[in-house]
């Protein structure tokens, strides 16, 4: 018998694809064996008697920016893979080696160092010490170089940044259309997927007509035109909407009531409670806008510093965009509501959010596998 050996019985069961009725889930060497209705535990093997719980897919944080703690906080959230979009790719490749053999943290990918314009968005960061000095990109002579130094550091995919201060109020330069599609290209040619980080939905055509794979925000300048919505549809781009976040940007932070909460604040170390109560600077004249037509993929991610109490907020906000894919493994957020992630292998989470035999099995006691993962949770209900 293996440690990881475990019969889980009288769980409601999720799949990735729909809810069964409470039954038995076999975890043998790490790997979901069976699943059944009734299930006899091998000689050895110990029970789990979980009535009352649901076993669902391990949940995938598609919108971070780590930093040292967080991998162990968000696997106790029941997010087992994190999805960082800009970082030192020094402090996200040590988080990376430190996860491939520590089960008590989340799995990690990360397009580490973005492409940015010189002075562009998120430079201001290290005029402020809040970041360490990063490349930029000049112009598209520049995007082969950048492009094959980031894979050499090995960063997951690729982020680009289409940002010229129109929300922020801070004018700052960016990325041309050439330049993007130069990185696109180069991206691609290496077989990395590609996503951009725009906030107007000008910026967020010319990053679709680049060619881009999705998209790292909705924007929040304006609702959007059926030309975005027909694009994004033709060309199959999947979009993060980090609800949560633009929220925020638009004047709606609801930090302060989530750290005062009296189920979640108590669950929060100073660090965090600070994230959540320094609130967040509100962008001119910005909204969010929620749209229910279907026209791509729909992935889950949050955009803060780890912060499990702004996931949970964000994972239901998320829900109101009730997008689906043509394409892709369906995954249901925590209150049942359907999304669709793609199975993009270039990031490599293409195997995860389903609860099947053969997939890797883990909890939020911090067992996880490379592929699909599997995590018991408290309270969750059938739509």
């Amino acid at each position: 018998m293996a440690p990881d050996d475990v019969l889980i019985r009288g769980a409601k069961l999720f799949d990735g694809h729909g809810f069964h009725t409470p039954g038995c889930l076999l975890v043998r060497q790490g790997r979901v064996a069976a699943l059944a209705e009734r299930l006899t535990p091998p000689a050895g093997v110990p029970v789990v008697e979980a009535r009352g719980d649901t076993v669902l897919p391990g949940l995938i944080d598609a919108h971070v920016h780590v930093s040292p703690g967080d991998l162990q906080v968000a696997l106790r959230a029941g997010v087992t893979t994190e999805v960082d979009m800009f970082g030192d790719p020094a402090l996200t490749g040590s988080l990376r080696h430190q996860a491939s053999s520590d089960h008590g943290l989340a799995d990690l990918r990360s397009a580490g160092t973005g492409a940015t314009a010189p002075g562009g968005h998120p430079t201001r960061l290290v005029e402020r010490g809040l970041l360490a000095p990063f490349p930029t990109v000049a112009g598209p002579g520049a995007a082969e170089g950048f492009v094959a130094t980031r894979v050499a550091e090995g960063s997951s995919f690729l982020k680009v940044v289409l940002e010229d201060g129109t929300t922020s109020g801070h004018p700052c330069p960016t990325l041309t259309a050439g330049t993007v599609r130069a990185l696109v290209d180069a991206a691609h040619a290496r077989d990395l997927l590609v996503v951009a980080h725009v906030l107007t939905q000008a910026h967020a055509l010319v990053a679709v007509g680049a060619g881009v794979d999705g998209l790292a925000h909705l924007f929040l300048d304006e609702p959007p035109a059926p030309r975005f919505l027909d694009a994004v549809a033709q060309r199959d781009v999947f979009v993060i909407p980090t609800l949560t976040s633009l929220a925020a940007r638009a004047g709606r932070d609801r930090g302060r009531a989530l750290a005062a909460d009296r189920h979640l604040g108590p669950l929060l170390d100073p660090r965090r409670r600070a994230v959540l109560e320094m609130g967040f600077p509100a962008a001119s004249g910005g909204r969010t806008w929620v749209t229910r037509c279907r026209p791509s993929a729909c992935c889950t991610g949050q955009d803060p510093p780890a912060r499990p109490v702004q996931r949970v907020d964000g994972r239901h906000r998320v829900a109101q965009v009730g997008a689906g894919a043509r394409r892709g493994r369906e995954v249901h957020l925590q209150d049942g509501t359907p999304a669709r992630v793609q199975q993009r292998t270039q990031v490599g989470i293409g195997g995860q959010g389903a609860s099947s035999v053969g997939a890797c099995a883990g909890s939020e006691r911090g067992e996880r596998g490379d592929d699909e993962h599997v995590a018991v949770r408290d309270g969750v209900e059938e739509p």
